[in-house]
């Protein structure tokens, strides 16, 4: 069922080339046949040796033609092939990218605990949120203390390895955009400052210029024009 639905799929989405394909195969065969009866009226007719010469001269022309046709498209089939199964793993992917999200108990529960450390370090603070403000929360939370930083530092580390595999096309950019866009553009918005102070670094710590990069590539491509002054 498989191979039967990559075959649909192919024929499906690259139909013009199918059919341009189909018709240079038919004229080329048909050209073939002409060449074909035309030697045999040649050897019935008793043609010169110069016509036979340039008869056969033209079918074997037409043969390799034939032949390079042949190589081209079985060589492009096998690309088709190869990117469909490589575009159907990338979906999959996404797809179960999405589902542990939503299931991995570690994950649900820190994306929990960000929610407690967002609405806290935020505290109706509607601004970009520095890292001096950031590094003295520590919170409470299910009798466990909870550090702000840390916390924020496990979700874009999570967010930063969902864009590093969109951009080596592990994962498939409408999918996860679908279902991120949002989250990725107001958190991004919210730390950002956050994250430009830690790439800078501090006395106590060296700065990474290249922190976070890939999901900063990407909320930039996602924001709409209304978002992007704030990012």
């Amino acid at each position: 069922m498989a191979q039967n639905f990559s075959l649909w799929a192919l024929l499906k989405n690259h139909w013009r080339w199918v059919l341009v394909s189909t018709l240079a195969f038919l004229i080329i065969v048909v050209m073939s046949g002409l060449y074909i009866a035309g030697l045999a009226v040649v050897s019935e007719t008793g043609s010169t040796a110069e016509d036979v010469i340039a008869r056969s001269t033209a079918l074997i022309y037409f043969t390799n033609l034939f032949a390079l046709f042949v190589l081209i498209s079985t060589a492009y089939l096998a690309w088709l092939t190869l990117r469909s199964n490589k575009d159907r793993e990338c979906k999959t992917n996404s797809f179960k990218h999405i589902a542990e999200q939503t299931r991995d108990r570690e994950l649900i529960e820190m994306f929990e605990e960000f929610r407690v450390v967002r609405k806290e370090v935020k505290n109706g603070n509607d601004n970009p949120l520095s890292i001096d403000h950031i590094v003295k929360i520590v919170i409470d939370h299910n009798g466990r203390a909870l550090k702000a930083e840390d916390v924020i530092k496990k979700v874009f580390n999570y967010y930063e390895a969902t864009a590093l595999g969109i951009a080596t096309d592990a994962l498939d950019e409408d999918i996860i955009k679908r279902w991120w866009r949002t989250s990725f553009v107001l958190d991004w918005s919210d730390f950002s400052e956050y994250i430009r102070q830690k790439r800078k670094g501090r006395s106590d710590s060296p700065g990474n210029p290249k922190l976070y990069i890939e999901l900063e590539n990407l909320v930039k491509k996602w924001a709409l024009p209304e978002e992007r002054s704030k990012i």
